[in-house]
C-alpha cells in the first residue's frame, strides 16, 4: 500500500484477543491471527520518527495532529 508522507493520514491498530489489525486512512494495511506473534504484555502509545540505522535525511519531520486511545 503506498501513501504519500507529505499529506495527513488516519493510522489505527485494533487489537483483540485472536487478532492485531492496522489500518491506513480507513483501509486495513496488514493484520495477523499468529498469537504467537503477539506482543507478550499490553502495548502503548508512541509516536516516533526512526530511521533503523538507515540514510538519515536532514530534517525529518513528523506532524500529529490528533491522537487517541479507546480500550475495546
Amino acid at each position: 500500500m503506498f501513501a504519500d508522507a507529505t499529506m495527513w493520514h488516519s493510522w489505527a491498530v485494533e487489537w483483540t484477543p485472536d487478532r492485531i489489525a492496522v489500518y491506513l486512512d480507513g483501509v486495513r494495511w496488514a493484520v495477523t491471527t499468529d498469537t504467537a506473534r503477539f506482543p507478550p504484555r499490553a502495548m502503548h502509545l508512541c509516536l516516533q520518527l526512526d530511521n533503523f540505522g538507515g540514510v538519515t535525511a536532514p530534517g525529518g519531520k513528523m506532524f500529529v495532529d490528533w491522537v487517541a486511545e479507546y480500550p475495546v
